[in-house]
Parts: C-alpha cells; sequence; structure tokens
C-alpha cells in the first residue's frame, strides 16, 4: 500500500506491479473518459482506430501504451479514485461487469493514460481523471 501512494504521490502513472509467467501484467494507469462527440475523436466518431464501432467496453491508450497493450488487448479495471484523491472504487459498478478491450488510441500528445469510451458527455465529465489498476486478460497480437 505503502508503493501505491508513492507512485500517485510522485505522479507516477506508469508502474509494473506484477510481471511474471503465473501472474497477470497489471499497471497503474492515469485514466480519462471519452464519448463520440466530434470535438472529442476523429471525423469518424463511432469508428475506432481499428475500425471497431464504440461501445461500452471500448478503451483508447495512449501511443506510447500500444507496445505494451497493443490493439485487440482485454483487460480488467479496478477504479482507485480520483487523480485529486478520494472516490476510490466509484466506478467499479462499471468495471466489475465489463471486459475492455484496447480498440482505440488517444492524440499524439497524451501519454501514460488510458481512455474509457463511455455512451454520454455527462458520464465522461463524472468520470474526471482518475487513476486505475489495469490487469491484463489477454494480449493482443503484436
Amino acid at each position: 500500500m505503502m508503493r501505491l501512494k508513492r507512485l500517485l504521490t510522485f505522479a507516477l502513472v506508469l508502474s509494473w506491479v506484477s510481471f511474471a509467467a503465473s501472474t497477470p501484467l497489471t499497471l497503474i494507469l492515469r485514466a480519462t473518459a471519452y464519448t463520440s462527440l466530434p470535438n472529442e475523436t476523429s471525423s469518424h466518431p463511432f469508428i475506432t482506430a481499428t475500425g471497431a464501432h464504440v461501445r461500452l467496453g471500448i478503451v483508447a491508450v495512449s501511443r506510447d501504451l500500444l507496445s505494451v497493450l497493443p490493439y485487440g488487448t482485454t483487460l480488467r479495471l479496478q477504479d482507485l479514485g480520483s487523480a485529486l484523491g478520494g472516490g476510490a472504487g466509484q466506478w467499479n459498478y462499471l468495471f466489475d461487469r465489463v471486459t475492455f478491450v484496447v480498440e482505440d488510441t488517444m492524440a499524439p500528445y497524451i501519454h501514460r493514460t488510458i481512455d474509457i469510451w463511455l455512451p454520454s458527455y455527462h458520464e465522461a465529465i463524472d468520470f474526471g481523471v482518475r487513476w486505475v489498476k489495469v490487469t491484463v486478460i489477454h494480449l493482443g497480437p503484436r
């Protein structure tokens, strides 16, 4: 627990928590949320970088994470709380029932971040900027 607090305190957004053959890859990442509004996406707001239609369970990753979390990677998420502190677990009601898939990428200037697609602008704003524990279920093809 102390290590997690230090990571958050020093704003280290990418950390290998565990990586061994018998243990799933787990990362602590900064998380944001996006919708299909044209000003938040490309000229095709309902189509991801891989050509998939957006739906609950789609995530985009910053381009620096694509080598670690390639397209097609399936994930479980756990809400660790707001970037400002507090609210841990607030989004687990959603995270506990959805398997997420990396199907999209973020703008080139964003780093060490995962972006979760949500159906409404208000939900995305409520989500804000959070810390999430990302556990890889299955790596996509590299």
